[in-house]
């Protein structure tokens, strides 16, 4: 039995000896030559012809355009890579100086020929055969000779590009950094405007009110960096079948001292993917773009305004009151030094006192719950967990905050809750605050949690 195994292993061994000596023998080159003596910056144009259609892109001015089978931009960064691999592409063999029968490379009805131009030169057409049985090469002929050769690398697999492939999926065209103005529609609900004043955002539209630079910032960030996903019409009959007739999103940036406009619609989710559908406010054209590019567009006022719960300046904070638990201490700075007064004066920790002064400076909230200080006992807000309140050298109120938590009950089960919110309201505004969990547990503090550390005992003497 082994002695059979070992006989049908020769005889394999020999079938693919001769196929190969079949296929790939014949004179091979002294060393590998480029296919086309090119340098890819040099390539001006590029023509792909398939069995089903033409590709033709074409550089003026630095600029790529698809001229075939539609005029519209070409995609730079895909264009580079194409011309690379052409440029980079090598005769490896020449496998048939006289080639009888075509069809046994593939080149009888090739997958592609590709022909490229330079400003001085157009070069004759490469047709483009089968994959070679052995290594990473393809069947190549160049439409002046007989010659069958093999090319390695990338070109055979290059060759296949589609009218999507090449076009531009540039989404939209600007630098966030330029932008000085923003409306945000989100369906049926009031328009949201935005406008950078010194570098700042501010919302003037329903109202004003501080906005979340850096929040709008990552929002225009992310649509500047958009791609487009695929061209699903460039002449639709009928928005309506994307959702576009009445968008569910639409932002509009404004950029330079004309305020010249970009705007983009969100349409529907396509069937059973990820993608929206979305056009640009001035052009025809249907896309589809990511789930996440919805996401991080769509943004209402209360996503883009200031969530900072108190503005002030931890550095002219003097004294720190604090009450929870129905008791109240105070944190006293003199000379440079923090006193804790709870019945009796005790030494504080600076640097403890210093942390959590600026943990309520930096205290951004999840959300904005209302604008009012209406029905605050839903918030737990009429007797809150704890009230910090800063003062300056003089005794004059920088700011005041106060924390509560509420538990949350399913209406069958008043045992367990169903969760926990925390909430935080300032002295700045009536507006009330959804806070983090985190941030809750962090900035409820006890006296001792400032006591400065007991010193080390001394060391017992050696005997």
């Amino acid at each position: 039995m082994q002695f059979r195994n070992t006989l049908i292993v020769l005889a394999l061994a020999v079938v693919i000896g001769g196929y190969i000596y079949f296929f790939q023998a014949g004179k091979p080159a002294d060393e590998a030559k480029k296919l086309f003596n090119v340098k890819a910056a040099d390539i001006n144009k590029i023509v792909l012809k398939y069995p089903d259609q033409e590709i033709e892109v074409q550089r003026s001015d630095g600029v790529w355009k698809m001229v075939k089978p539609i005029k519209v931009d070409a995609d730079a960064a895909a264009i580079s890579t194409l011309t690379n691999e052409i440029a980079d592409a090598d005769i490896t063999r020449i496998v048939d100086e006289h080639p009888t029968d075509l069809g046994r490379f593939g080149l009888d009805k090739p997958d592609a020929i590709v022909f490229i131009s330079t400003k001085d030169r157009t070069f004759p057409g490469v047709e483009v055969g089968k994959t070679a049985p052995i290594g990473y090469s393809v069947y190549i002929k160049t439409t002046d000779k007989p010659d069958v050769m093999l090319t390695s690398g990338a070109f055979g697999p290059g060759t296949k590009r589609s009218v999507s492939d090449l076009r531009d999926h540039t989404l939209m065209s600007f630098n966030a950094d330029d932008v000085n103005k923003v409306v945000v529609r989100q369906g049926d609900n009031l328009p949201v405007e935005l406008r950078k004043e010194q570098g700042k955002w501010e919302i003037v539209k329903p109202a004003k009110y501080k906005a979340d630079s850096e929040r709008v910032r990552t929002m225009l960030s992310s649509l500047a960096s958009a791609r487009i996903d695929d061209f699903t019409s460039d002449a639709p009959a009928n928005l309506a079948q994307y959702g576009l007739s009445k968008p569910e999103l639409e932002v509009s940036v404004f950029t330079g001292p004309g305020q010249s406009e970009q705007s983009l619609l969100f349409g529907k989710k396509e069937s059973n993917k990820d993608d929206y559908y979305v056009r640009r406010g001035e052009k025809p054209n249907v896309y589809t773009v990511h789930n996440y590019v919805f996401v991080d567009a769509n943004k209402g006022l209360n996503d883009l305004r200031d969530r900072t719960v108190l503005a002030f300046d931890p550095d002219k904070v003097e004294q720190v009151k604090l009450t929870n638990a129905g008791k109240t201490f105070t944190l006293d700075q003199t000379n440079g030094k923090w006193t804790e007064i709870s019945g009796s004066k005790s030494q504080a920790d600076p640097a403890r006192v210093r942390q959590f002064i600026d943990r309520v400076h930096d205290l951004k909230a999840e959300t904005i719950v209302q604008d009012s200080a209406a029905n605050l006992d839903k918030f737990g807000l009429n007797s809150p967990a704890e009230e910090v309140v800063f003062l300056d050298k003089e005794g004059k109120l920088l700011g005041r905050v106060e924390f509560a938590k509420v538990d949350r009950y399913n209406e069958n089960d008043k045992k367990v809750p169903a969760r926990t919110d925390y909430y935080a309201m300032s002295s700045a505004s009536p507006t009330v605050y959804k806070i983090f969990e985190y941030d809750y547990s962090d900035l409820i503090k006890t006296p001792d949690q400032f006591a400065a550390p007991k010193p080390a005992p001394a060391a017992s003497p050696k005997k």
